[in-house]
């Protein structure tokens, strides 16, 4: 988007390695930098980098529908409007929910359409389309024998928006259940609910991390796991601040398996 344009995207290099570095001193000039280190690199031969940016994708759809369920537990469940909510968001990512995703879903609920006057979340269409990412990340992982559940639901709940006429009419046979208002301490729900996206941002890392080490394997790409968390750390929709930690567990070793059986991942986990 405008961001990457302005100030440079991360950039997944696949292709040989003679190939790189021809182009490495542009590509590494233009792409988002983080504390001056480019978000740029070569991460295998063949359409690796290709493979991983559908990875990246596939990752953000499970973070963006995790997001979505949240909201509509707190809009639903606990009655609170678009711009409380957002006030929610916004003080979690001053913590460990630290994000792009969550940096732009405080200042999305924060915004109202010029025109109406009402919360622009409200007059968006409940109807997500899909370029084919996250299905693609879907299939690869089946592929592979691979479980990335969180992924999967996402994209099957992107299907499900999709198709808003069958869903009116199935409203319409079935009846609307309504929603069950949420009591007890608010505050200690908001904690649990951080909690929780949380520990879902974590496994959905870890299943797209996992996804990858398999098509590393299968293609023989031997993906620098490290260098891909450093260079997803700006000019991608899925920064985050725990990207570092991402990194560092990946050069100790204790992530070889699955990024959740890193003891710094253990520890956040429990």
């Amino acid at each position: 988007g405008e961001e990457g344009a302005r100030h440079g995207p991360s950039i997944m290099v696949g292709g040989t390695e003679d190939s790189w570095k021809r182009v490495e001193k542009v590509l590494t000039a233009i792409s988002a930098k983080f504390k001056d280190e480019p978000c740029a690199a070569w991460l295998g031969t063949d359409g690796a980098g290709h493979f991983v940016k559908t990875i990246h994708n596939g990752i953000e759809y499970a973070d963006m529908q995790m997001i979505a369920e949240i909201y509509g537990i707190l809009r639903d469940g606990l009655g609170m409007g678009p711009k409380e909510i957002g006030a929610v968001f916004a003080n979690w990512n001053k913590g460990r929910l630290n994000s792009y995703l969550i940096e732009i879903t405080a200042k999305v609920l924060a915004s109202d359409d010029p025109k109406t006057g009402k919360p622009v979340v409200d007059i968006i269409l409940d109807r997500a389309g899909q370029k084919g990412t996250g299905k693609w990340s879907v299939i690869e992982a089946q592929q592979l024998g691979i479980p990335a559940t969180a992924i999967e639901a996402a994209v099957a709940a992107r299907v499900l928006s999709s198709i808003k006429d069958e869903r009116l009419a199935a409203e319409k046979a079935y009846g609307n259940a309504g929603v069950t208002k949420i009591s007890g301490d608010k505050d200690a729900l908001l904690k649990d609910l951080e909690l929780a996206l949380f520990a879902g941002k974590i496994a959905a890392y870890a299943q797209g991390f996992a996804v990858m080490s398999g098509a590393s394997k299968e293609f023989n790409w031997n993906l620098p796991m490290p260098t891909i968390a450093r260079i997803w750390r700006a000019g991608c929709i899925i920064r985050s601040q725990m990207l570092d930690t991402m990194a560092e567990a990946f050069s100790k070793g204790g992530a070889s398996t699955n990024l959740l059986m890193a003891p710094a991942f253990i520890s956040l986990m429990q």
